[in-house]
């Protein structure tokens, strides 16, 4: 059976929120038709897969389970591109959900619409406090757009819970995302980017992104234990973009650097910021000279962004090492004394 869209739902362990997740994609019949859900069980040792297949039994023209060995994120990407059936292709979290209404809406005017990628609103949402953040990204709409029309503001960047695409054209350009490592979703905002010529606007919120949660990769824990996986991930996409760069407009020049440029500001605010000087020496260093000679031109302007209660702390471990150090212990004892 032909399908409308296909959800790629990676799963490890997540059976305490998984089925809240499939939960949210139930729509009407006519619509459940138009949809395909590939849970995608990652070598998972809960009960993830039992859940799932619960769901599968019930509404099984929707609903498939697919059992892998344990391989990351973008291994469950790359599975759930292979077997797709849908027009399109978007990923979902096994711990996040989706607006039912929206997602009802979203499918009925999909029908009408012949895209290479789809951008849709997203809340972001903390578990702990309650606190909801709303992207919305103000594209042109309702017509067809273009890359020269990609314009975001810094609060609002490009996630990937934002975009879906076309299947065909991520399997025509042989499209794969990493495997192996976390942080792999940021290529899905990234290098098939370089072949959209027609991008569609949906200007209401769809995906629910559930932060707040111990253990998520974004938890700074987590992150600083797995620090150089996320470098690995930007190292690709610069090669990526280095080797289209001379061949590219000027539009995706700009949407590419843009992209690149967030992604670089996020590891930097991780290293200064937020992990209070645990990333080892090394592995900063090595980074930093990355930086220095693969995107030359946004070396500066990162140290000038990325501050610290209007210090400029990249600028400061750069230039005077020693005086960070001293800085960095007395933000650790501060911590340490006000928490």
């Amino acid at each position: 059976m032909n399908k409308l869209l296909t959800l790629v739902i990676p799963t490890y362990n997540m059976e305490r929120f998984l089925p809240e997740c499939l939960n949210t994609l139930i729509v009407d019949d006519e619509l459940m038709r138009l949809l395909e859900v590939l849970i995608v069980i990652d070598g998972s040792t809960d009960r993830s897969a039992q859940i799932g297949q619960e769901y599968a039994d019930t509404h099984p023209d929707t609903f498939r389970v697919i059992i892998k060995d344990n391989g990351n994120y973008g291994s469950c990407v790359n599975r759930g591109l292979d077997e797709a059936k849908g027009k399109y292709i978007k990923t979902l979290d096994a711990d996040d959900k989706f607006q039912t209404d929206n997602l009802s809406r979203f499918l009925s005017e999909l029908q009408d619409v012949d895209a290479d990628m789809v951008i849709s609103d997203y809340i972001g949402w903390n578990m702990q406090t309650g606190q909801i953040d709303h992207h919305c990204y103000n594209l042109p709409t309702p017509d067809l757009f273009d890359v020269e029309q990609l314009k975001f503001e810094p609060n609002s960047p490009l996630m990937m819970h934002a975009v879906a695409y076309r299947t065909d054209l991520l399997r025509q350009m042989h499209y794969r995302q990493t495997e192996g490592i976390f942080y792999t979703d940021q290529e899905w905002t990234f290098m098939p980017v370089s072949r959209v010529s027609r991008i569609w606007y949906f200007p209401h919120t769809l995906y629910i992104y559930r932060v707040g949660r111990d253990g998520q990769t974004v938890d700074i824990r987590v992150w600083v234990r797995h620090a150089e996986q996320e470098i690995v991930g930007l190292k690709k996409m610069t090669d990526f973009y280095n080797g289209l760069r001379s061949d590219s407009s000027p539009a995706l020049r700009s949407f590419m650097e843009y992209r690149l440029y967030f992604r670089i500001v996020a590891i930097y605010n991780h290293i200064f910021v937020r992990s209070f000087g645990e990333v080892e020496d090394v592995l900063v260093s090595d980074f930093d000279s990355y930086v220095a000679n693969s995107l030359p031109q946004l070396y500066l302007p990162v140290e000038h962004d990325v501050r610290y209660h209007g210090l400029n702390v990249i600028g400061l471990w750069r230039r005077h090492p020693w005086l960070y150090r001293v800085y960095l212990r007395i933000r650790k004892f501060a911590h340490g004394l006000f928490k």
